[in-house]
């Protein structure tokens, strides 16, 4: 059908075998895809005629701009409802299928909140640092980042830090803050303690609080200078940083609190590399001693030093053992006994960090091996039995190839596909069998299978930010299994019933 008429919209109609979306394209002479009129548009958008469906075009591009004279084709596809797509999984991150997913590609520090809720400080894809509550049955409660981004902060606060206790600064509110002047630290990975009501976060670029209950930030700096911080820890009434020049405290609020300004304490014994604290109890280690202070500071009796520490229920506290080759977790009483002993399977990752209920038998434990993260949330059964409430694996996707051409596990396929061949069903209107070219690709606004001139057939995924996509064969002749990767997990999907998918040609029509 060919039409002649002057510039403006005109309509024109055209025919479709079945049921299901339709997606239009204007080409011009050259076969160039010039408008999108409709994007898997559903039939009730159109007007329905005497013989099919009709719609119109205004001779213009999708930029909106004018198109000059010339003969333009109209076609396109009517996508059948058999056609359907579905999430199978998130590759690499478990935590990607957990709902307010903030990119977390990487766990710097872990904290056990009073109702087991996890608090965590990573970074992105992107390496941009994100504080975030997380809760097994809800997801992520909060996400903060911008409070991290040195370039918003505007509260700078400064605090002289002391290798000694004796007699802290004056206060300044929650913050822990060295000037500016001071020499600046090496670079150290970021670091994370917590005490009821908020979290201390330390990085090269910046130093401050949050709130555990929103995220919000209470008081933040800009850097963080001078000695280079080892471990943190809080409680109600002040913040512990150790660092390689010694051990500070900061009271937290206007005047301090439970007398923390007012205390005198020895110097501390080492450079501790692990820290916890509550009101009566200051516990920290190397990896060759434990040291307690209650009253003055006191070498733990036991057989260990620690990479991690935490104050358990108590006079007791959990540990993981700095011997490199032997890895365990252990709780252990002041006095040195060792309650229990958790060693992990062959093969396992080994335990880095340790966090630990106070007032029950339960703990949160962060472990590594190369190229994988694993957090695990467990508790004591009344049988004894220690049983695994949830865990979270972070993988990095690079290591198994998604970056770099391969696939990831399990998709069948030697390498991915650029694009694959779809036999069509038989079209009523024309009794012809045709096939079909489609590619997957991504913009700003989400991913899907497109045509080979570009026109949409399967919206897969609204994700924004996707930076790679894949098609591999699926199981049967017109089924693709789909990957998308953000550079934090891989997501696949698996497209069915594409066989279901019919040409349409709605003629030509001449612009003046």
């Amino acid at each position: 059908m060919a039409a002649a008429f002057a510039r403006a919209e005109v309509e024109f109609g055209f025919a479709v075998p079945d049921e299901g979306r339709i997606t239009l394209g204007v080409f011009d002479t050259s076969g160039r895809m010039v408008r999108i009129l409709h994007n898997l548009s559903a039939q009730e958008e159109f007007r329905t005629g005497l013989n099919g469906l009709i719609t119109s075009w205004d001779g213009k591009n999708d930029a909106g701009d004018p198109l000059p004279s010339g003969r333009y084709h109209i076609r396109g596809y009517l996508i059948g409802d058999r056609v359907s797509v579905a999430g199978e999984e998130f590759l690499f991150n478990d935590f990607a299928g957990d709902p307010g997913f903030p990119g977390l590609t990487r766990i710097h520090g872990i904290a056990l909140l009073e109702n087991a809720d996890a608090l965590l400080l990573g970074e992105t894809a992107g390496k941009n640092l994100v504080l975030a509550r997380f809760s097994d049955a809800s997801g992520f409660v909060w996400a903060q980042s911008q409070g991290l981004d040195p370039r918003q902060i505007r509260d700078l606060r400064q605090f002289v830090p002391s290798p000694k206790f004796n007699r802290p600064p004056p206060p300044l509110g929650s913050s822990i803050v060295v000037p500016a002047s001071s020499p600046q630290p090496q670079v150290f990975p970021p670091i994370l303690a917590s005490n009821a009501a908020a979290a201390l976060v330390i990085a090269p670029s910046l130093c401050g609080t949050f709130s555990l209950k929103s995220g919000e930030p209470i008081s933040v700096a800009k850097q963080f200078g001078g000695a280079t911080p080892l471990a943190a820890a809080g409680d109600p009434s002040s913040w512990f940083v150790s660092s390689s020049g010694g051990l500070t405290a900061t009271p937290i609020g206007g005047s301090g609190s439970a007398g923390a300004a007012e205390e005198v304490v020895s110097t501390p014994p080492a450079a501790f590399t692990a820290l916890d604290a509550d009101t009566k109890t200051l516990i920290g280690a190397t990896s060759d001693a434990v040291w307690l202070r209650r009253e003055t500071w006191e070498k733990w009796s036991g057989p260990s030093g620690a990479r991690s520490l935490s104050l358990g229920t108590p006079g007791t506290f959990w540990f993981v053992g700095a011997n490199e080759e032997s890895p365990f977790v252990a709780q252990a009483t002041f006095e040195g006994e060792i309650l229990r002993l958790m060693k992990p399977d062959p093969g396992d990752p080994a335990p880095e960090q340790i966090r630990s209920s106070r007032t029950g038998d339960a703990f949160l434990v962060l472990e590594a091996s190369p190229g994988l993260q694993r957090l695990r949330a467990m508790t004591r059964s009344a049988a004894g039995k220690w049983e695994i409430d949830w865990e979270r694996t972070i993988r990095e996707s690079t290591r198994f190839g998604f970056a770099d051409g391969q696939p990831a596990p399990d998709v069948g396929d030697a390498e991915p596909l650029h694009e694959l061949r779809i036999h069509m069903e038989e079209n009523p209107l024309n009794g012809r069998k045709d096939f079909l070219l489609v590619h997957a690709d991504s913009d700003k606004s989400g991913s899907g299978l497109f045509s080979p001139d570009g026109l949409p057939l399967v919206r897969v995924s609204d994700r924004p930010g996707i930076q790679r996509v894949d098609i591999h064969r699926g199981s049967t002749p017109d089924s693709i299994l789909f990957l998308q990767g953000n550079g934090a997990f891989v997501e696949r999907f698996s497209i069915q019933g594409l066989s279901d998918i019919l040409p349409i040609d709605a003629g030509d029509i001449d612009l003046p």
